[in-house]
């Protein structure tokens, strides 16, 4: 999930250059029907932490109530501040700072997806 356009596109074109399936949403609400939508499984969720009206961490709240396997990778723009507001950094929560380039998202995605679940 994230709601540059510009931003959305590179990640997906790196992902898939990779041979990942990447669905894309704008927002919240566009990522829960798209969850809801597709029946196959759902291996990582990549979300911008900071988005208009729910913000990343909630719509991973929400994800796991339907698909609790599913692992997440925040990312943002903004400081490490409102990542530690989030409760995000320094905890064993995936996170990647932007800005970034698609190699080092693939490189990041490949390492939370081989991380073990944390119980």
């Amino acid at each position: 999930m994230e709601d540059a356009p510009g931003v959305r596109a590179l990640a997906k074109a790196g992902l898939e250059s990779q041979g990942y399936v990447v669905l894309e949403a704008s927002d919240g609400a566009d990522a829960l029907r798209v969850f809801k939508e597709f029946a196959g499984n759902i291996d990582l969720l990549v979300t911008d932490l900071v988005m208009p009206g729910m913000s990343g961490s909630q719509l991973a709240e929400e994800l796991r109530g339907m698909r609790s396997e599913t692992k997440v990778l925040y990312m943002s723009g903004y400081t490490n501040d409102v990542a530690i507001r989030h409760g995000l950094v320094g905890s064993s929560v995936a996170y990647l700072p932007k800005p970034f380039t698609p190699r080092i998202l693939a490189e990041k995605v490949r390492q939370v997806l081989d991380a073990h679940p944390v119980h």
